[in-house]
């Protein structure tokens, strides 16, 4: 599990391919990503966000959470 800017996701390894995959828990939107090592699959749920928040700003969209 990692947090950035109040948003969690769930990262796991998968055994067959051994890429860290994850997914952004707490929003209606689908935000997946996947990476190499945990670090950069971190770092690949940062820019998630940020890509995230980015559009949901200029389509003039409030992020949906779950409640």
């Amino acid at each position: 599990m990692a947090e950035y800017r109040g948003y969690i996701a769930e990262i796991t390894k998968d055994e067959t391919t051994h890429l860290f995959r994850g997914y952004v828990t707490e929003v209606k939107d689908v935000v997946v990503f996947e990476a190499e090592t945990l670090e950069c699959a971190k770092q690949e749920f940062y820019k998630s966000i940020d890509v995230y928040l980015e559009f949901c700003q200029k389509i003039g969209k409030q992020p949906e959470r779950f409640d």
